[in-house]
């Protein structure tokens, strides 16, 4: 599994975004990785001029927009926190 982090920029002339980049299948082998880089990637590429997403590639694709992928962090996050408590 890895993930990919896609970027889009805004054409001036009527709005849609248009591909920009997006990082190379071995560049992001795990999902804090993921993470760690979109947050420079957010920094780098700012709303609304350009779009990231980014892509889950396992045995089926999975599309997040950034924010969506914020929000599976931190349930993931929550879900190793309660696992820790339960283990005390």
């Amino acid at each position: 599994m890895y993930y990919e982090i896609n970027v889009a920029k805004r054409k001036s002339e009527d709005g849609r975004y248009e591909h920009y980049f997006a990082t190379a299948p071995r560049s992001i082998p795990y999902f804090e990785k993921a993470l760690l880089m979109l947050k420079d990637f957010q920094v780098l590429f700012p709303s609304p001029e350009y779009d990231i997403t980014i892509k889950k590639n396992s045995e089926q694709f999975t599309f997040y927009s950034s924010k969506e992928f914020v929000k599976e962090f931190e349930k993931k996050k929550l879900k190793k926190e309660d696992q820790a408590v339960g283990k005390k």
